[in-house]
């Protein structure tokens, strides 16, 4: 079947889209080897915006980009407008560690805020009030940093003797940082001593201390002719030092970006919260991501798919279940009133969350607060302007090494799109076709 386009050249703004009470989809775009590479912006993504903004610049679907960077999203948003052409808000950005400004509990404890950048800006911004950095550490303690020779120069020197510090009470890596030399050996330290180096363990702590990371890329596509290492990698060899010392594995309290759920999820409110304002009334029936990274784009979107469908399988059950003692019990109203919250204590205690997503890091947490969950489905569009090389890669090859994340589960089927596209303009065209969306003739053309 072809696709639908427009006869009349002036129909970019007058019929390239239903009426918004009929929008009942929303895009997510990976940004690093989708719409740009490093800071040069792809052409195709610059045509494919304006089939989703009209001649005035306005959003006409609801448009967010997930990405597993950990750059402020005031600056991604502006560099994204400013390459795109387009007003790009703060609001549509999903960086890695968006989903943290859900993570109210953890607020006010005294956090070791780990990345790159503004680091007290970024964490000022998602609600955290009591955070440290890797410097503060070092200079309460810095007879711990010894890999730097010319540091251990320094203290033969200078015999520094630190400040008192108080105890860290968990770690948030928001993406890799610089000097994983200092960052790694700190690390052990403070996961070892239970947040205070100030003298060896008699013993290791049975549960780590609490970390919680974002961004979990191995590698990702940026100006090099090969992928770079991510966060990911930073957190391989934080594992591995950590075994060895340990003997026993690293404990994440949470794990957050692509391809985790919670990103997905937040995304999906963010998406909501987007129709809302565009004057969409319909609820959100499907979801679309664009990536270039099967591992991580493309993974992410099966596993909230996965998610959406187990969800909504325990609910009707659940649901189902209540209804069917309630009737039995009809004479009895405290019981009917019982049943009748049934489902929404599940939801509480969170026993469908756990079966939906088995791995505990991974979870949403209770009490967030996200806009109702109304997605059906989740696709995922695969795109080969990044790290994804059809020509080289078979998906469903078993055989070579996974490169995600030990917490999430290595199974070549989830890496398998439900399109591939060349660029990200085709496919985004080709989700226009499958929605029944009219292409302008002054695009196609």
């Amino acid at each position: 079947m072809g696709l639908k386009t427009c006869d009349n050249h002036n129909c970019f703004t007058k019929k390239k889209l239903p009426a918004p009470e009929n929008i009942d989809f929303g895009l997510m775009f990976d940004v690093d080897g989708v719409i740009a590479r490093g800071s040069a912006i792809l052409e195709a993504a610059k045509k494919m915006m304006k089939l989703l903004y009209d001649a005035n610049g306005h959003m006409i679907v609801p448009t967010t980009f997930v990405t597993n960077s950990c750059s402020p999203r005031a600056d991604k948003a502006k560099s994204l407008s400013e390459g795109l052409g387009v007003k790009v808000v703060p609001e549509q950005i999903i960086n890695a560690q968006a989903p943290l400004s859900m993570f109210k509990e953890w607020h006010d404890k005294h956090i070791l805020f780990l990345g790159q950048g503004p680091l007290r800006e970024q964490a000022k911004e998602l609600g955290f009030t009591n955070v440290c950095t890797m410097d503060d550490v070092c200079e309460a303690y810095p007879l711990l940093d010894v890999v730097n020779h010319e540091n251990r120069k320094r203290i033969a020197r200078e015999h520094p003797s630190g400040k008192t510090f108080p105890r860290v009470e968990a770690m948030v890596i928001i993406g890799e940082p610089d000097r994983w030399d200092c960052h790694l050996q700190l690390l052990i330290d403070l996961l070892i001593t239970d947040g205070m180096p100030t003298q060896p363990p008699k013993a290791f702590p049975e549960h780590n201390l609490p970390i919680l990371a974002c961004n979990m890329d191995l590698v990702f596509m940026a100006e090099a002719c090969m992928p770079r290492y991510g966060n990911g990698a930073f957190l391989i060899c934080l594992e591995a030092l950590y075994k060895k010392i340990t003997g026993s594995e690293l404990e994440y309290t949470a794990l957050i970006g692509k391809p985790s759920e919670i990103t997905y999820r937040h995304a999906e409110h963010v998406l909501a919260t987007l129709a809302k304002g565009l004057g969409i009334k319909k609820p959100l029936r499907k979801l679309y991501m664009f990536g270039d990274n099967p591992e991580v784009d493309i993974v992410g979107a099966s596993l909230y798919d996965k998610y959406i469908k187990c969800t909504h399988r325990l609910s009707d059950t659940s649901s189902s279940s209540s209804s069917s003692e309630s009737s039995d019990e009809e004479s009895d109203h405290s019981n009917n009133n019982h049943h009748h919250h049934h489902h929404h204590d599940l939801l509480a205690q969170g026993s469908i969350e756990e079966e939906a997503i088995p791995v505990k890091s991974r979870r949403i947490p209770k009490g967030v607060e996200f806009s109702e969950q109304t997605a059906d489905a989740c696709e995922g569009i695969l795109v080969g302007t990044g790290v994804y090389n059809p020509t080289t890669t078979d998906l469903r090859d078993t055989t070579k090494p996974s490169y995600g994340h030990r917490d999430i589960e290595s199974d070549v089927t989830l890496k398998l799109p439900g399109q591939f596209s060349p660029d990200v303009y085709e496919g985004v065209k080709f989700v226009f076709e499958k929605e029944g969306v009219a292409i302008p003739t002054d695009i196609t053309g």
